[in-house]
């Protein structure tokens, strides 16, 4: 298998996953510097660093 048939199968690149401080549901982001992500269960809005 050659490297580009590689990571097309290995996805969209590193994420990194933590838990929302307020109703503790996963959040998973890509690693790309600042970014703004909104949980998916209660909506809270965070700023994360990657």
């Amino acid at each position: 298998m050659n490297d580009q048939a590689k990571s097309a199968r290995a996805g969209p690149g590193l994420r990194v996953s933590f838990p929302c401080p307020v109703c503790e549901q996963r959040v998973r982001v890509p690693v790309r510097g600042r970014l703004r992500a909104r949980c998916g269960l209660c909506r809270t809005v965070l700023e994360c660093e990657t």
